[in-house]
């Protein structure tokens, strides 16, 4: 699921070479987004928000950001809310769509199920193919 994600990010926002970032942040580099926003999660903030730049570097700053988030023991679902919150967080959003097809490609869409689940996994599994609707339409498989 990751990997279908990831190529959609990189489809719209190109590959970077390298998933590490500069040493010093503050000089100008290739790595991150310019800096125009000095709030972080709505709040003002006296740090920049640093948004890498390419989808592979994004979708690796998301998902450590999406572990921050999430439950422990999270779900496939509940990680994937995780990442999507994790970009709103970021981006304000701008690669949700993006995030939630890469997921629904695979079928955990949002109505995605597992009943029965144990903290150890089991359970019976139903997919979604769909897209929310702020994503626009998408037909089932």
């Amino acid at each position: 699921m990751l990997f279908v994600v990831e190529q959609r990010l990189i489809a719209k926002h190109g590959f970077s070479k390298t998933l590490f970032p500069p040493v010093n942040a503050t000089e100008p580099n290739d790595y991150y987004l310019p800096v125009n926003s000095t709030l972080i999660a709505g709040r003002p903030t006296t740090r920049p928000r640093l948004v890498p730049k390419h989808g592979n570097t994004l979708l690796a700053h998301l998902l450590v950001e999406g572990m921050k988030l999430q439950p422990c023991r999270p779900s496939f679902a509940a990680a994937r809310d995780a990442i999507i919150q994790a970009d709103v967080i970021l981006t304000g959003g701008n690669n949700t769509c993006d995030i939630w097809k890469g997921f629904a490609d695979r079928g955990l869409g949002p109505e995605a199920k597992t009943l029965g689940q144990l903290p150890w996994g089991g359970g019976v599994r139903s997919e979604d193919f769909s897209i929310p609707r702020i994503c626009g339409t998408k037909p089932k498989h």
